[in-house]
């Protein structure tokens, strides 16, 4: 009971954080600028511990709003993502 509960508040802080990410539009000037960083470093690389199928929905959408980028993922296997690999 006590890990569902917790499990529910973690899942809930994620979506909020994705509806933030998504939802709060820079300025243009900010916009431009945050577009020029990203073509400069041309990756991003994202660590998750999300289902395989978000993951690639995320990064689908990701790919078509910046055609870009280079896209990678690793996705720990266990419910937390304990040690960033090199």
């Amino acid at each position: 009971m006590r890990q569902e509960l917790l499990t529910r508040k973690v899942l809930l802080w994620i979506a909020a954080f994705y509806v933030l990410l998504f939802a709060v539009e820079p300025s243009k000037a900010q916009q431009q600028e945050l577009m020029a960083g990203a073509k400069k470093e041309r990756e991003l690389r994202i660590y998750t511990v999300m289902p395989v199928t978000y993951n690639q929905r995320m990064l689908e959408a990701f790919s078509r709003r910046y055609p870009f980028a280079r896209l990678t993922y690793f996705r720990s296997r266990g419910d937390v993502l304990s040690k960033v690999p090199d």
